[in-house]
């Protein structure tokens, strides 16, 4: 007859029976559903911190359950920790420190690999799984540090007919969620106001693209699938943003062989050869280059300002585009009408069966309110900016540092003309 033990609640002989368990078996991911040596088990999933280097202790994370998962994109398989247990080696005693406790950089979160429907698509194919799928992942994934990977873990599990293996690992858990959720809720929390051009400027758009400088650019890395999913934000109007850059496992140095390789919508478009058949070699590849992760980030900046701009939302709800290819197709038609993703060309029909409707196009500024100051001029540059950003001609669109400077340069002369009108407002006459 086994026990269950719950490493959040030990009960008198819990702890030192699955400190006994540890130690002994060496095992490195425990699962919950899994009775051990025909006595005991988990009431969550455990999974060892290979990280951790303190004499004589070891840690364990506990899982949270997998309803409990941490947005979409890198995260839509990884469910976040509940806190740790350290063992003491030589007393067998544990101890557990639940997550509110610990530090940010103590918080993890469990990644996946190799998921059910990754399995079925094995069996359907005939193919196996193999681990060095995720050592190879993890080795590319460790340029960026700030992700905090742990290596993974391999477990051999049961399904269906025979064996198969998964791959879990630790990595430092991001604040937030996906930058278009918590970009609308950044508008939606000003109050009765919609936050000022500046605001957007300074709290969003800013923080994202030095965010990308210094955790992409900076190691002269290109990200290949920036999308709104795979960008964790945590924005506020008085604290410092949190940017984080995810799935970076597709990530390629500057002037590796590129292929195409990105997410419908946010795809530069010179990455399709019977597009732009001139920038391909003999091999249907292209180098990588930074410009085509400057569009994707042209296109997510423009999302951050309205977004109903997001292609997830716009060629999902307003379009009703699913397919992916016919998204890509969608948007590569919306690039050749402004030669660059415009908010001024994107516009949709309120009744689609009427064909007889008149278009309506999305303001980009539609969520911003500058009261009565005019900021027309600077709000122009940043559309310009956007414009610039997502050219359809690679070779045409700024670099990170420009994108960067021009920013700092409109949210100067905003700033400026804040001041300047509260100042007069102040001498004014009751």
């Amino acid at each position: 007859m086994f026990r269950k033990i719950n490493p959040t609640q030990f009960l008198s002989n819990d702890a030192s029976e699955l400190a006994t368990f540890l130690i002994t078996n060496k095992i490195q991911f425990v699962e919950k559903s899994k009775i051990y040596n025909d006595r005991i088990q988990t009431s969550h999933n455990l999974c060892i911190d290979l990280d951790f280097h303190k004499p004589g202790f070891i840690r364990y994370y506990v899982i949270a359950e997998k309803d409990k998962v941490l947005g979409f994109g890198a995260f839509s398989k990884a469910r976040p920790t509940l806190g740790y247990i350290d063992i003491d080696v030589a007393t067998h005693n544990i101890t557990f420190t639940p997550d509110e406790k610990i530090t940010l950089d103590e918080k993890m979160a469990l990644r996946v690999q190799n998921t059910k429907s990754a399995q079925e698509n094995h069996i359907k194919n005939k193919t196996t799984y193999s681990h060095d799928v995720a050592v190879s992942a993890y080795k590319n994934s460790l340029p960026f540090t700030f992700l905090g990977f742990r290596p993974p873990i391999e477990v051999k599990k049961n399904y269906g007919k025979g064996l198969f293996s998964k791959s879990y690992s630790l990595m430092k858990r991001c604040e937030g969620q996906d930058v278009d959720k918590e970009s609308m809720e950044y508008i939606l929390k000003q109050g009765n106001d919609n936050p000022s051009t500046a605001m957007m400027v300074k709290d969003v758009l800013l923080p994202i693209v030095k965010a990308y400088k210094r955790q992409i650019a900076n190691i002269n890395y290109v990200h290949r699938d920036i999308k709104s999913a795979n960008v964790r934000a945590k924005l506020s109007r008085t604290d410092q943003p949190i940017i984080n850059f995810l799935d970076l496992d597709s990530a390629l140095p500057i002037n590796n062989n590129d292929s195409a390789y990105g997410s419908p919508g946010f795809l530069a478009p010179e990455l399709f050869p019977n597009f732009f058949p001139n920038l391909f070699d003999a091999t249907k590849t292209l180098k990588v280059a930074q410009a085509r992760d400057i569009f994707g980030l042209g296109v997510l900046l423009t999302g951050c300002l309205n977004p109903e701009l997001d292609p997830n939302f716009y060629f999902g709800s307003e379009l009703g585009i699913t397919d992916g290819w016919k998204v890509i197709q969608a948007a590569f038609n919306l690039l050749t009408v402004s030669d660059c993703y415009d908010p001024a060309s994107m516009g949709f029909q309120p009744n689609s069966d009427d064909d007889d409707d008149e278009i309506v196009y999305k303001d980009l500024f539609i969520y911003t309110e500058d009261h009565d100051l005019d900021v027309t001029k600077e709000q122009d540059e940043i559309r310009q900016l956007l414009k610039d950003m997502t050219n359809i001609d690679p070779s045409k669109r700024p670099e990170i540092n420009d994108v960067i400077t021009k920013l700092t340069l409109i949210l100067g002369k905003l700033e400026l003309a804040e001041t300047l009108t509260q100042h007069v407002t102040k001498l004014s006459p009751l």
